[in-house]
């Protein structure tokens, strides 16, 4: 796979050279969801389901740096789907790991369930090839039944490789294809995401063995921008995201390092999980400070008094203008919940939120 996908004739790409312009571009390519025809090839001979009349199917695709086998060992783990799935507080296995064999998943409050029964349809360690089938639970997802595939490939030279995950699920009354496919999909691809930064780490973590100090940051650069402890920007913390916060309520935050000058950083909300709508003021944009607050005043979802903080940054990541995101929020404590829950759900959310934001900068950087 070639990492000058995407924008080799930007202005981005006009001003690097040839050896730096895959360093530059390389998750752009990585995010596609778009297969070539010879990945297509993949899809003919795995992902075959039997779709039904009210049902809809569909797929996502993650290109990820690390190799098949790192990134096989976390999916073929039906028994610790958490490894890469951030909704999932905990699982319960009946039997061993074998075709046929039973999972209780819990996921984390605020999606819209609190458990769901999973079998294992196949496992095929030859193949790389992981089927899934919900037969139980109180989702939304009646006859789900899904297919992931891991295959082998070379990105920028090295060893990586290709997942994709398949679905096949009804369309709940009320709600059409797109509605359902959007929220599926949206949920695999947050899954997806996290597979490939927990492969990823452990590839860096093996590397950083085997690499001497000086060759330590290049190999661990994804790693510091996935960081979300803060140093000497904790400054930033206290000068631009103070909350007010009352007795049941709690308070947390997420950051997130993009490769992008400032100017060019948006915010993009994407929708799906346990709401319909939301209602939401604009308390405070400010183009000097770069800072944005928005509160929640209405809406059918649980975030009750919810108000955050977004600040944006200028820094510097390996000598090129980067940018610094902080989301900080605060929320009331749902009934029957407690504050770790809710705070677990919104940082995950936020998290993707920020992942998206710097998938989108950085192509706006390299098309333009």
């Amino acid at each position: 796979m070639n990492g000058a996908t995407g924008g080799a004739g930007g202005s981005a790409a006009r001003r690097l050279s040839a050896v730096s312009l895959p360093r530059a571009q390389w998750r752009l390519a990585d995010e596609r969801c778009e297969l070539r025809e010879e990945e297509m090839e993949y899809m003919r001979r795995f992902h075959r389901h039997n779709q039904g009349g009210n049902q809809c199917t569909s797929f996502v695709a993650k290109h990820v740096r690390a190799p098949l086998q790192t990134v096989w060992s976390l999916v073929r783990r039906f028994d610790q789907p958490q490894l890469f799935k951030p909704f999932v507080r905990k699982c319960v296995m009946q039997g061993k790991i074998e075709t046929g064999c039973v999972r209780e998943v819990t996921v984390q409050s605020g999606l819209p369930a609190t458990r769901s029964i999973e079998r294992l349809e196949l496992l095929d360690d030859n193949e790389h090839i992981l089927r899934v089938k919900f037969i139980g639970g109180d989702h939304m997802l009646k006859n789900y039944s899904s297919i992931l595939s891991v295959h082998s490939e070379v990105i920028d030279g090295q060893q990586g490789t290709l997942v994709i995950e398949s679905f096949v699920v009804d369309i709940p009354e009320g709600n059409n294809q797109d509605d359902i496919c959007y929220f599926v999909e949206n949920m695999l691809k947050c899954n997806l995401r996290t597979l490939a930064d927990v492969s990823e780490e452990h590839l860096a973590r093996s590397a950083a063995r085997r690499l001497s100090a000086v060759s330590l940051p290049r190999a661990q650069w994804r790693l510091a921008d996935e960081r979300c402890e803060l140093r000497e920007e904790m400054e930033y913390m206290r000068r631009f995201h103070r909350h007010n916060q009352g007795g049941n309520q709690c308070t947390s935050f997420v950051a997130k390092y993009v490769r992008d000058p400032l100017q060019t950083a948006r915010v993009t909300v994407q929708s799906g999980l346990p709401a319909t709508r939301s209602i939401e003021r604009l308390e405070l944009l400010d183009d000097n400070e770069h800072i944005l607050r928005v509160k929640f005043i209405g809406g059918d979802h649980m975030l009750k008094n919810y108000s955050s903080i977004l600040s944006v940054h200028s820094e510097v990541i390996d000598g090129q203008p980067g940018t610094l995101v902080i989301e900080s929020f605060v929320v009331d404590i749902p009934e029957g919940n407690n504050q770790d829950d809710i705070c677990y759900f919104i940082e995950n959310m936020l998290k993707c939120n920020l992942r998206t934001l710097a998938d989108m900068s950085e192509e706006r950087l390299s098309s333009s």
